[in-house]
């Protein structure tokens, strides 16, 4: 899938989300999304307008910023974010990098 396409779900493995079965996962999918995002806590990517809007070096930072906050904030694995990232067809995974920086 492009990233224009892409939508991240994910829920964080810190409290108040360590009592819901997801905690600590992520996947990526396209919309629509099912009524409750798989049971995700949290969402971002084409659900979203300003998403849908970005060009393709904005979407790119934006991703960036998630992908460390996913990591650092969230503390979901590196690995974990890495291989669901990795079904976007326009990204390569391998460059980004999971130095904190500002957050999302």
């Amino acid at each position: 899938m492009l990233a224009k396409d892409a939508v991240i779900c994910w829920t964080p493995d810190r409290p108040p989300f360590h009592d819901r079965p997801t905690a600590g996962t992520i996947m990526v999918t396209t919309a629509p999304l099912p009524q409750h995002d798989y049971g995700h806590m949290k969402t971002y990517g084409a659900v979203n307008l300003d998403w849908r809007q970005m060009d393709a070096y904005d979407r790119r930072q934006k991703l960036q910023r998630l992908f460390t906050q996913i990591i650092h904030k969230d503390c979901i694995p590196e690995i974990d974010a890495r291989l669901a990232l990795s079904v976007i067809d326009d990204i390569l995974i391998d460059d980004l990098h999971s130095q904190q920086q500002d957050e999302v």
